[in-house]
């Protein structure tokens, strides 16, 4: 599965996001939410009692409006959106798959001429080699597919501390300071 970029490029996007919010469980439940919705995935995920951080996948297309969905839920403190051009990786990937399976089927044909023992496996030994080149590449062109076709992105979500509220002893406290500073001190 491709995904062409700007000028017919093939661009594998990942971002990273720190998010500070009221309340970290239902920021983490929004998240998840989303994702779904966008049909990506939630690789891993840690939860503490006032923080959270999760590794998802999402579709490429919906990253940037994604991001912008989740600073939303609070004060997005950082923000890194990295890509990684693969283009050329890509096509030569292709091409070697192309040459080794035209090699494959040669020596597939030469199997079936073959007549001695020695020959057939000389040429199951050369087959075996090739097809584990094939099988490898195949799937590095699969992985890189599937990184262009889903982003990966790190959220990290933490939560506002709570504001201190004074008690009558603090406020007394507060107000006897102020007292003390605008008897004592001049300002300009």
């Amino acid at each position: 599965m491709r995904q062409r970029q700007s000028e017919d490029r093939l661009i594998i996007r990942t971002a990273t996001i720190d998010l500070l919010v009221e309340d970290q469980k239902q920021a983490v439940s929004k998240i998840e939410s989303r994702v779904a919705e966008l049909h990506g995935h939630v690789s891993s995920s840690a939860l503490h009692a006032d923080s959270a951080s999760l590794s998802i996948r999402i579709p490429s297309s919906d990253l940037d409006a994604f991001l912008d969905e989740l600073s939303s839920l609070g004060e997005e403190k950082r923000r890194t959106v990295t890509g990684t051009d693969v283009t050329d990786a890509y096509s030569d990937v292709e091409a070697e798959i192309g040459n080794l399976t035209s090699l494959r089927d040669r020596l597939r044909a030469l199997l079936e001429r073959a007549n001695k023992v020695e020959e057939v496996l000389q040429v199951e030994r050369e087959l075996t080699r090739v097809q584990t080149q094939l099988d490898s590449l195949t799937a590095r062109k699969e992985r890189m597919a599937t990184d262009l076709k889903l982003s990966a992105v790190s959220v990290s979500v933490s939560e506002r501390a709570a504001k201190r509220v004074l008690g009558p002893l603090g406020l007394l406290y507060e107000g006897t300071k102020w007292l003390a500073i605008k008897l004592f001190v001049i300002s300009p």
